[in-house]
């Protein structure tokens, strides 16, 4: 099986990356995902180490109940697919 790298080298690419429309759209998309779970769940990001500084979201179970939902009902799982 062979794996493909892509590096962008263009300054403007990565200037589109770490834009601030892009962190606006990453958070809203993020905060919608955690909506969609229900309780429990919750949103966060923070600036990556990785291509210049663009931000990453994170939805995650942060109560015990949200993680036994996604275990066994994929509340989650079915949140980003929705």
């Amino acid at each position: 099986m062979s794996s493909i790298c892509i590096e962008f080298a263009s300054q403007g690419v990565t200037d589109i990356l770490v834009s601030q429309s892009v962190a606006d759209l990453v958070d809203a998309t993020g905060k919608r995902v955690a909506s969609r779970a229900g309780g429990g769940f919750g949103y966060r990001h923070r600036i990556g180490n990785y291509g210049g500084g663009r931000v990453i979201g994170f939805v995650t179970a942060d109560t015990m109940e949200a993680r036994e939902s996604e275990a066994t009902g994929k509340t989650l799982t079915r949140a980003v697919g929705g």
